[in-house]
């Protein structure tokens, strides 16, 4: 879902960001949003357009009104994770323009002036289709795994956002701009918290998504598609420079897992020191009385590459799942409880009328005949109508409703930050199986069975048979087969290097900061929640102080 945004209408007032929130019978599993669709529709027809969408959410999704100012928004929503303000740097997304696009114009297209202007004061200026952050998105998340990639609010949220109250001015603008700037809005945030963090703000990705105009990007693209694992874990190297991300020492790992194998010289070696091991421990499990392997290993375990990333990867998706299940279900509550008390709210009106009515029957009515007719004053009860009618008014206030919105706002925020997070965690998950890949080819170029058994030679049998007896054929396919082995184990050789230095950065520093961040901004947001509950309370408390019991039947100075 998108996160909340600070919308300006067309007189250039700001006016409070909406959030849409799903129920948690609405989670499909998946971590990633969803891909925007491939048709094009014409911005003038929201109808057409949002047909799809519609179908699939309207029954599922519901909405609190973030009744924060933008001057609130700015500090809490961004207090824990998208300030930039002291690292100098602005960003911008403004001026969309609409063309016609595809033969004969049949669609139209959309762009929108992106401008981010760094500490040294230096501007990059480009124009970009939201289908571009779409691949900047993606390539963030592809070239850091393992580093939390800000969300960026599908096609399919846009509409949500247009259910909010609209100003007489608002009203006087099109469907159609109220949808561009529901995604001008979305999109700015996206890169606003993208140039918070150093590492996506420096990255060769965001300065070719920067630098390259709209009609060059398309090459950029295919240089992303091709970027090689060297250039990759480059580029990942200098994102965590100045983190504490120890060099991965293949040695540590496999002597500690035993299920990844070296290149040809280093598993023949290894085999043998590991044979010669197994000769010596039972003699020093003699002279000392105890095992002494946990003694001498004491000193390698100290050290970062000796940490088995694997289930530490696990526990941390663990977590999120957790975490993202329960704070859904907590949104599903609150979203209950907005509606019970809405509901309640408008009920109290209806209270004020018919107290209302008691007392001008009493007064006014038959009651006041009955009492004329005895020579009697007028029996009159306490007035509670006007109480409960500014109740209402308190309740009913943009900055009351016992702030529901306002909670949910932060937890549905990071129930989307959980998604994403959970994205980057998978990408290094699939660095691991890729290497568990190229330890099954060595394994069967060498001759032995890989964990997948005879299914893959049964699925490539020519190339499963040359790789095991086209060996020994000739001195020069020995020569050659040498080389593929050895090139084959380079290449898994880079690409545990990649999984394990991203998987460390990820769990033992990217959660932990990404976990801090979420606690920060949340508690920001209780503290505004407790304040604003507290504030709305004594005022309910001065109201029902001020009624008055004076000269009413009931009251100590009446006869009962």
């Amino acid at each position: 879902m998108s996160s909340p945004t600070v919308s300006s209408t067309a007189d250039g007032s700001s006016k409070p960001p909406t959030l849409p929130i799903r129920r948690a019978s609405d989670d499909d599993g998946s971590n990633s949003p969803p891909a925007p669709p491939t048709a094009e529709y014409d911005d003038d027809d929201i109808t057409k357009r949002n047909e799809d969408e519609l179908a699939a959410a309207n029954a599922t999704e519901a909405q609190f009104e973030v009744t924060v100012s933008p001057q609130e928004f700015n500090k809490l929503f961004r207090s824990g994770s998208m300030s930039i303000a002291d690292q100098g740097v602005t960003v911008s997304v403004t001026d969309p323009q609409t063309k016609r696009a595809g033969p004969a114009g049949i669609h139209k297209i959309t762009t929108y002036g992106i401008t981010v202007t760094g500490a040294s004061g230096v501007s990059s200026n480009t124009r970009k289709r939201y289908t571009d952050f779409t691949v900047l998105r993606e390539e963030l998340v592809r070239s850091f795994p393992g580093m939390f990639v800000p969300p960026l609010a599908s096609k399919s949220q846009f509409h949500v956002l247009l259910k909010q109250p609209t100003t007489a001015v608002m009203n006087q603008i099109k469907p159609t701009d109220r949808v561009v700037e529901a995604r001008r809005q979305s999109l700015e945030e996206f890169l606003t918290r993208c140039c918070a963090r150093p590492w996506l703000r420096n990255s060769p990705v965001m300065a070719a998504f920067l630098a390259t105009q709209e009609n060059t990007y398309e090459t950029a693209k295919k240089e992303f598609a091709s970027k090689s694992m060297e250039t990759m874990l480059e580029e990942f190297d200098r994102a965590v420079y100045d983190r504490e991300v120890p060099e991965f020492q293949p040695g540590a790992q496999r002597s500690g897992s035993g299920s990844v194998e070296g290149g040809v010289e280093q598993d023949q070696q290894q085999e043998e020191g590991n044979s010669s091991k197994e000769n010596e421990k039972p003699a020093e499990e003699e002279v000392n009385g105890e095992n002494q392997e946990g003694a001498a290993t004491t000193p390698a375990e100290t050290s970062g590459s000796q940490i088995d990333v694997k289930p530490l990867l696990t526990t941390a998706k663990t977590y999120l799942g957790d975490h993202k299940s329960a704070l859904k279900k907590l949104l599903t509550q609150l979203s209950t409880s907005a509606e019970s008390f809405n509901k309640a709210t408008s009920a109290l009106g209806q209270c004020h009328y018919k107290l209302q009515d008691i007392n001008t029957i009493a007064t006014q009515g038959a009651g006041h005949a009955l009492c004329v007719a005895e020579n009697e004053k007028d029996i009159v009860r306490v007035n509670l109508a006007d109480a409960f009618y500014e109740q209402k008014n308190i309740l009913s206030a943009p900055a009351q409703a016992f702030h529901l919105e306002l909670l949910a706002s932060v937890i549905q925020r990071e129930v989307t930050d959980c998604s994403a997070m959970m994205e980057s965690l998978d990408k290094v998950v699939e660095l691991g199986e890729l290497r568990d890949k190229l330890n099954d080819k060595i394994r069967q170029k060498k001759g032995g069975s890989s964990r997948k058994g005879m299914s893959s030679m049964l699925k490539h049998p020519v190339k499963s048979v040359e790789g095991t007896f086209k060996t020994t054929t000739s001195s020069s396919a020995g020569s050659s087969a040498s080389e593929s082995m050895q090139k084959l184990c380079d290449q898994r050789d880079l690409v545990e290097a990649y999984y394990w230095r991203s998987g460390y950065n990820a769990t033992m520093i990217e959660m932990k900061n990404f976990m801090q961040s979420k606690t920060t901004v949340y508690n920001e947001v209780a503290k505004e929640f407790v304040n604003r509950t507290t504030e709305t309370h004594k005022q309910l408390a001065e109201l029902w102080g001020k009624v008055d019991f004076g000269g009413v039947a009931g009251s100590p100075s009446a006869a009962e």
